[in-house]
Formats: structure tokens, sequence, C-alpha cells
């Protein structure tokens, strides 16, 4: 029982996403979605009329005549126009090879419009997705792999388009098979309900084989998440997976996973052909079983049967393509289930912020303190910081030391608005900081983290993500106060490549481009989170002095494990296992005195 309950909530679930992506296909161009429709029809009409046309020419064939003036019968018209038409063969080829024609260029214009509408939905669904994904708070990423947001967009969104591919083919060729059935019910209603009849069994008979069709989709799936990860895993450290010669481990897992997939996709491979076997079956018996029943019982003529014959030859592949794009849908469209689940974790947690001019909206400016007022923030499974209140002085620099895990960086992040409090609050100035103003508040400050992220292209390029709209002048004046002037020593100066992960430069160079985008922003607050813990003498002695000098024009929160640069600190907070244990101000010397500091 709770097998068939399940099975039959798999059969919900898949035909609820296929009207789900069927009707945001119709929501991206209705019209264009009309438009294709409608050429659909007059297709699938044109193409049918080239068979009636051909009844008459069936009939005077039979008759075993020779002459080219054709008297053709009228059949129920009959009352209105006579019992019979006469004309010529040649008027009556010539209609035919027009419709012909017709027929083809409307193929040509409907396969243009299809493919102009797959395409608009296919980018309308990856901007959708990757709009989703960029306007969801920072906490929601925390609680995803990186690799599994890679497979969405690129994987995931791959099987979607085939999906998409699959509902068009089984609209048109629902068309036809609609199409040639009522055309066939105007020859033969009686050989027409044996068809449909014989047809509805071949298509239940295959009802195990389209549920095995959504297992695999499933599956594969699962699989292919799986050596995604596998592979990003790998990417990201090859370094010290190198190190380890650990790449054999990587090797056999990425083995095990296509080892799977390959004995999944043979058997899937062996139902399928299974399936084209028990059609083509089928289809020898029922072309047996409709001559025996055309001729012998319903006592059909000649060229009635040869009609219906090549109407059913016609519907054979419509059917056949049916049974085939059904399978391929429900395969892949268990990949729009994942990329539903992503939009909707993302849309759930998306980051808004109030418009300008809207009531409630901030415009801030740091020229107090930035205040944590009794902070309490848990990811679920503890709290990283317990009641945590301190105040950041305006153009001070303010350093937060502690042991690892201590929750400093937490601070860094609730200081940008990644985050917010589950109780307490951060304020600027006494404008507090929540769901509605973080956003708003980031355009005021700049964030230098411990790894250095660096695009693989030019230097300017990689300065602007921080101020779009500088020029080379104030790139210039953010290189000499970060003492980055040594980009201006490369053949291209600003506009050199850095290549993939900055490999070209050394970790203090990467370090000083990645200060001077965050001083190109002109932040009032700027954070240093762990960006010294790798500085050699030289370049803590140059960080130092950068900061010192900067302090007197914006406020700066230095989270650090390096003592040496507390030397620029105007106050220390100290923070052990998510609470504040100390806070030390620092009695500055003037510039004359040396480089001490001491507490009180």
């Amino acid at each position: 029982m709770a097998s068939l309950t399940q099975t039959s909530n798999k059969a919900a679930e898949t035909r609820s996403l296929c009207f789900s992506l069927a009707r945001y296909i119709f929501l991206t161009a209705p019209r264009r979605v009309i438009a294709t429709l409608t050429l659909l029809l007059i297709g699938g009409l044109t193409e049918s009329l080239t068979l009636v046309m051909l009844l008459p020419f069936f009939h005077f064939m039979g008759d075993g005549q020779h002459s080219t003036h054709l008297s053709i019968p009228t059949g129920p018209l009959k009352s209105l126009i006579g019992q019979t038409i006469e004309t010529e063969l040649w008027v009556i080829l010539s209609v035919v090879g027009a419709i012909i024609i017709s027929s083809a260029l409307i193929t040509r214009v409907r396969t243009l419009s299809m493919n102009s509408l797959l395409l608009a939905t296919l980018n309308r669904l990856r901007m959708d997705l990757f709009t989703s994904i960029a306007s969801a708070r920072w906490s929601t990423f925390s609680r995803m792999r990186v690799a599994d947001l890679d497979h969405v967009l690129t994987g995931d969104i791959d099987r979607v388009q085939q999906s998409a591919i699959s509902i068009f083919m089984l609209f048109q060729n629902g068309v036809f098979l609609i199409i040639y059935t009522v055309l066939s019910c105007l020859v033969s209603v009686k050989m027409t309900a044996v068809a449909v009849v014989m047809g509805g069994l071949v298509f239940l008979i295959q009802t195990p084989l389209r549920k095995f069709s959504a297992e695999y989709g499933d599956k594969l799936t699962r699989e292919r998440r799986t050596q995604y990860r596998t592979i990003n895993d790998f990417l990201l450290g090859l370094k010290v997976t190198k190190s380890y010669n650990a790449e054999g481990r990587y090797v056999l897992e990425l083995g095990a996973i296509l080892d799977r997939m390959r004995v999944e996709t043979v058997k899937f491979m062996r139902y399928t052909s299974l399936s084209n076997v028990i059609f083509q079956a089928s289809t020898a018996i029922f072309a047996c079983l409709f001559i025996y029943f055309s001729y012998a019982v319903y006592k059909l003529d000649l060229a009635r049967i040869v009609l219906l014959l090549l109407i059913f030859m016609r519907l054979s592949p419509r059917f056949s393509e049916i049974q085939s794009q059904l399978h391929s849908l429900l395969v892949s469209i268990q990949a729009l289930a994942a990329m539903q689940k992503v939009m909707t974790e993302c849309d759930a947690n998306k980051e808004k912020e109030r418009a300008v001019g809207e009531e409630g909206f901030v415009h801030f400016k740091l020229k107090d303190k930035l205040s944590f007022s009794r902070v309490r923030f848990s990811y679920g499974d503890g709290d990283v910081l317990k009641d945590v209140s301190f105040d950041v002085p305006a153009n001070k620099v303010t350093a937060v030391i502690g042991s690892s895990g201590g929750g400093k960086s937490t601070i860094a992040d609730l200081a940008m608005g990644f985050i917010t409090p589950q109780t307490g609050h951060i304020a600027v100035d006494g404008l507090r900081l929540d769901g509605m103003t973080s956003r708003a508040w980031r355009d005021y400050t700049a964030y230098v983290p411990q790894d250095t992220y660096l695009l693989p292209a030019s230097i300017a390029d990689n300065l602007r993500i921080a101020r779009p709209t500088a020029t080379a002048q104030d790139i210039r004046k953010a290189l000499l106060l970060a003492q980055a002037e040594f980009v201006y020593r490369f053949p291209k100066g600003i506009d050199t490549i850095v290549g993939d992960g900055a490999q070209k430069l050394s970790g203090g160079e990467r370090q000083r481009i990645a200060v001077a985008r965050a001083l190109l922003k002109k932040p009032d607050l700027l954070i240093l989170d762990e960006a010294t813990s790798a500085l050699d003498a030289n370049n803590t002695d140059w960080i130092v002095d950068m900061l010192t000098k900067l302090s007197k024009k914006v406020t700066i929160l230095l989270i650090t494990h390096n003592p040496a640069v507390l030397r620029c600190a105007h106050r220390v907070i100290t923070v052990q296992e998510g609470a504040v244990a100390e806070i030390k101000d620092v009695k500055r010397r003037t510039k004359k005195a040396k480089r001490k500091s001491e507490y009180r």
C-alpha cells in the first residue's frame, strides 16, 4: 500500500512539473505560443488535405480508366453541388503540389518560431534562476554547496532544455495525431475506432516503461550532483591534493560514480529498446488486423483502404515519437524539481531593501560609532555569539582578537550586514541594521577577506568590482594609497591580466590589490577579516603604516590573529567562546615617539 501511495505521489509530482514548465513556456511569450500553435494546426491541416485530395485519384485508378478527365464524387455535399465534380487530372495534381509546397513553407516558419520560443524560455529561466541566487541573503548559501549551485546552473538547466523540447514535440505530435484521427473518421468511423482502441492498448502496455524512465531521471539527478561535487572538491583543493599524492582517491570516487551511471544508463537503454520492439510488433499486428477488418468485415473499397493505410502510416511515426518524447521528458523533468527547490529557497530568503524615497529608506553616514548591543547569533547548532556588546568608534582602528572559532568572523559578517542577529541589534550612529537596511549599508562598507578573490581579468577590471565608474586616475590614487604602485611596473600596467587564481602575483601583491579595491570604494567602514594572517614582516609593516594613515578618514574593523598589527589599533576587543572577554583602549603616542602602545 505504501509503495502504491509513493508511486501515485511521484506520478502526481511529475505531472505537476510538466504542467509547471508548460505554463512557464506560455507565460514567457503568450502571443508567440499562440502563433506557434496556430502554425501547428495549419501545418497539420495542409498535410491532411494532401491525403484528402488523393482520394478521388484513388477512386479513378480503381476504376481502371486511363483518361485524364476525372469525375469526383461529392459524397455528403451532393445535395448542394451535385453528385460529382468534373475536372482534369492536372488540376488535382497541381493542387496537391501547391499544398505540399505550402506545407513545407509553413513547417519552416513553424520550426523557426518554436526554436525562437524555446531559446526565449531557456534564457528567461536561466536569468530567473541566476537572479534568485544573486538576490538571496548570504546566510542562505551557508546551507548550500557551491558544486550543487554550479550543477543547477549548468547541468540541470541543459536537462530542463531537453524537457522543454520534449513538451514542444509532444504538442506538435499531439496536434497531428488529433487532425489525422479526425480525417480517419471522415473516411471510416469504425476503422478509426479500432485503431484508437489498439493504440490505447499499446500505450497502456508501456506504462511500466514510463515509470522506469521517471525513476531513472531521479537517479540521474542524484548521481550527476555527486559527480559535480567530486570534481569541484578536487579542483578547489588541487594543490593540497597533489601535495599529499591523494589524486587516486578522487579518481576512484569519480570512477565509482561513472560506473553506477553506466549501469543505470544501460538498464534504461534496455527498457527503451524493449519499448521500440513492443511498438513495432504492435504496429505489425495492427496492420494485419486493420487490413483484415477493413476488407473482410467492413467491406471498404480499395481507395478508402489505401487512404486509411496512408493516414495510419503517417500516424505511426507520430505515435512512436510521442512515446519517445514521453520517455525523454520523464528522464529530464526531475532537473526542473532541483531548480525549483533552489529558486524557492533563494526567493524565500531574498535580500530586501527600501527604494530611494520610500518610507524608511536610510542614508548611512558613519560619524560617531558602529554599535553592537546584546547581540546573539546562532547557525542552528549552538550560539556563536552570546550577549555581545561593544562600540567601534568612527575614524579609529578597532581590532578584534581571540582564538579560532570564537566568533570573530561572525562579527565581521554582522558588521557588513551579511547576516542579522537573532536577538539584540547593530546600529550605525543609532540607525539600526535590519533585513531592509543591510543591503543599503553595504554601499558604505568595504571588505577584505583572508582569501583574496581576484577575477582572471585585468587589474583594472578587478578594482572596478568595487566601483564600476572609477576612472584611471581614481584607480591610481587607490593603488598608491595601498602602496601597490608595483602595478605600473608591468608592461600593460592596470590592464595586466592576472590569470586564473591570480597566480602571476605574489600573496602580498594580491593582498595589496584587494586593499586598493576596497579603498577605491571610499567606504565609511573598512573591514579586514584575517587579511593580515599570511603577511611577512615587510608586508605587515606596510599594512600597519597604511591603516594608521587611513584611520584619520575611515573607520576600520580589523579581525586578526597577528599581534604585530595591533600597533595601529586604538581599541582591542578580545572575544572568547562567543563572548566579549575584554575591551581595551590603547593610548597612542605622538609621531615622534617610537611605535609602542600601552593598554590602560
